[in-house]
């Protein structure tokens, strides 16, 4: 009996840090800065 709940409770603690787990996602987009300065401190900012 010890072992049914102890395999069932490790099952459900899988699945549940499964679904918490995150995948990183890169987004990009276009920065129109008036000149390179703007445009490395707007790129800075985003980080």
């Amino acid at each position: 009996m010890k072992t049914r709940i102890l395999s069932l409770a490790m099952v459900l603690g899988l699945s549940t840090l499964s679904l918490l787990a995150q995948t990183l996602k890169t987004e990009k987009f276009e920065v129109a800065g008036n000149c390179g300065m703007c445009k490395t401190r707007i790129e800075k900012a985003a980080n």
